[in-house]
């Protein structure tokens, strides 16, 4: 989507905007696009924020979201090794 192309052309902030519009239009329960969001904000150096939407995309999602699991593990790893 639109989110991830400037997300991989550093266009982060562009690319937030973009994501939160996708949310909005659906009614803010997005699960993938959360989880988008999760990894712009690892790229943008805010884990907190990282760590509050992969956790967001692990509840909204039918069976869990594996691979948001698997992010947010490493969010958590990636702290406490520059805390």
């Amino acid at each position: 989507g639109v989110g991830i192309s400037l997300a991989m052309r550093g266009e982060y902030d562009a690319a937030r905007e973009a994501f939160e519009n996708a949310l909005a239009k659906r009614g803010g329960s997005f699960p993938e696009v959360t989880f988008d969001l999760g990894r712009l904000f690892v790229a943008m150096e805010q884990p907190e924020k990282a760590i509050s939407h992969f956790n967001r995309a692990i509840q909204e999602s039918p069976n869990g979201n594996g691979t948001a699991y698997f992010h947010l593990s490493r969010v958590y790893v990636m702290m406490r090794q520059y805390q």
